[in-house]
């Protein structure tokens, strides 16, 4: 009972900063207009009012959305690339802000994927609707009817309202002279071929959600991820590796088997924990990571000291300061088996052998998708978008970027000795920015003069890290400005139940949270009863 209690407290406690900083209202949009956007105000990201340099553009609304009669405004179409968190975000902030917009969502995967629960998935501790929803159920839950095709999914709401539509397919090309995003789609023909079809899009305002790029191979030194890799980004990866590690705990109970992580920061000390829990104790995990100063070298000093604890408990072998060259394919034993090849901190070649290889880089897949191509789209040398402070692409009118994707221009004098920051890729981050661009496209589309528009310029604010240790007998938080510590299963607990809150929708939060009660109570009943059992049995 005190366990719930405190578990509840935590969680309010949490639920509160989170929510407070994020800008959700507790009361009706349709009451309470968001006056402090419409102000430049905001607590996650605060605004200072800037001029554009064009105001032709925002008023040049596309006319193949105008509304039938006399008299009525042409409807914005608003196309935002990239249906993550980010994406789902800058709609949902969009359809407050402007309820009359037509709002286009380009995403080429037919569910969601919440990637911080995929651990949970592996450890079948969550199930796969709770942590990756349809986008149809996501997007239905947001209008009263919905008409579909089998590429096109359209939701409509009041009279007054726009419609949401969701475009399977990728963003491929932009022309932003005519504000047209091409969309590519990939489809499998009778003869087992790949055929791609394109649609054009004409938009008022684009918002580029796409994720990271694929890991580019900027240093020679540096392996590059071999085809006998398991990568870990993806919904797709999770399913996959977990189909892997149920013939590979059968098959592995003799001493011996090994399982090797190249990287070691939050994907990689997380999904350690979680293999270590679930593989046989027999087998050994070991991180090889580049980094000679620690894992999780992103993250606060009080979950990076809190999960180095946790590995060495778990009895995780962890090499710092390694760089893999090389990777041999070598079946050992009629199995199949990887050699990696590496050096360590003393540049002396060593190696290690895996029966599991998992590649836990950033960026790194094996189905990497096309870059977004277009005249004049400023890229880093990391294959990012160099965005303004204000989140629009830099020499391009009424094109936004955020997320990973983003290169964000910062710096004490934004004119002058810009540079690009280094924001951590967590959801955080992006669903920040969405808030911000949400609010600049709005200023942008209704309001005609420039010297009267009111933009947000990004700041980010940590709003506290958790990390999962280990399915649900371990994690760590810390928030509030590092104020708020906790590890444990309490934390793991609270973890959950926060994430559940921080669904994109209201209804996947209802469903994920329920999830999560209902299947800790069956497993808890099902270890008491299998503690009497046990008890029995000796007996």
């Amino acid at each position: 009972m005190l366990s719930a209690l405190a578990s509840s407290v935590v969680v309010l406690i949490l639920a509160f900063h989170f929510n407070v900083v994020r800008g959700w209202t507790l009361t009706s949009s349709s009451v309470v207009k968001p006056i402090a956007l419409r102000r430049g105000f905001n607590v996650a990201a605060g605004a200072t009012k800037t001029t554009t340099s064009s105001s032709s553009s925002s008023s040049a609304l596309s006319m193949i959305h105008t509304e039938r009669g006399r008299g009525k405004r042409p409807r914005p179409h608003i196309v935002i690339a990239g249906g993550g968190f980010g994406g789902l975000t800058c709609q949902d902030q969009l359809s407050k802000l402007i309820p009359s917009a037509d709002i286009t969502i380009v995403e080429p995967n037919e569910r969601f994927c919440f990637l911080p629960l995929l651990y949970e998935y592996l450890g079948d501790t969550a199930d796969l609707d709770e942590i990756a929803p349809t986008y149809e159920f996501l997007l239905s839950t947001t209008a009263s009817t919905s008409s579909s095709s089998k590429q096109t999914r359209t939701t409509r709401g009041p009279a007054s309202s726009g419609r949401i539509t969701l475009e399977k397919g990728y963003a491929s090309h932009i022309n932003a002279t005519e504000k047209v995003l091409t969309v590519t789609t990939t489809t499998n023909s009778n003869s087992n071929q790949e055929e791609e079809t394109t649609k054009s899009l004409k938009y008022d305002s684009l918002v580029i959600s796409t994720g990271l790029p694929p890991a580019t191979q900027q240093d020679k030194s540096r392996a590059k991820m071999p085809p006998t890799a398991y990568p870990f980004a993806t919904l797709d990866d999770a399913v996959r590796l977990k189909r892997r590690l149920g013939t590979f705990t059968k098959s592995n109970n003799a001493p011996g088997g090994s399982i090797v992580l190249v990287g070691g920061g939050y994907i990689g000390s997380e999904l350690a924990c979680t293999l270590a829990q679930i593989v046989p104790s027999t087998t050994k995990v070991t991180i090889l990571h580049r980094d000679p100063e620690g894992i999780c070298s992103e993250a606060e000093n009080y979950n990076r000291e809190t999960a180095k604890a946790r590995l060495k408990k778990l009895g995780v072998n962890v090499e710092l300061g390694v760089t893999v060259t090389n990777v041999l394919s070598q079946p050992l034993g009629g199995k199949n088996s990887d050699l990696i090849l590496y050096n360590g901190i003393g540049g002396d070649q060593e190696s290690i052998r895996a029966d599991l290889l998992i590649w836990t880089v950033a960026g790194a897949t094996h189905t990497p998708r096309p870059m977004l191509q277009g005249d004049g789209l400023p890229y880093d040398d990391r294959g990012r978008i160099e965005v303004s402070p204000t989140l629009e692409v830099e020499g391009i009118n009424d094109v936004y970027a955020i997320g990973d994707g983003a290169s964000v221009l910062t710096g004490g004098d934004t004119t002058t000795n810009s540079k690009p920051s280094r924001y951590p890729g967590v959801a955080q981050v992006a669903m920040q920015q969405a808030n911000v661009a949400a609010n600049n496209i709005q200023q942008k589309l209704e309001t005609s003069s420039p010297n009267e528009q009111v933009l947000q310029t990004f700041q980010y604010q940590s709003l506290g890290e958790m990390l999962s240790l280990g399915g649900d007998d371990d994690a760590s938080i810390s928030g509030l400005n590092g104020l708020f510590k906790l590890n444990g299963p309490l934390a793991s607990t609270a973890r959950r139940l926060v994430y559940a809150a921080r669904m994109p929708k209201l209804q996947q939060a209802v469903r994920a949270g329920a999830g999560y009660v209902v299947g800790k109570v069956l497993r808890g009943a099902v270890d008491v009863l299998e503690e009497i059992s046990s008890t029995r049995s000796k007996k």
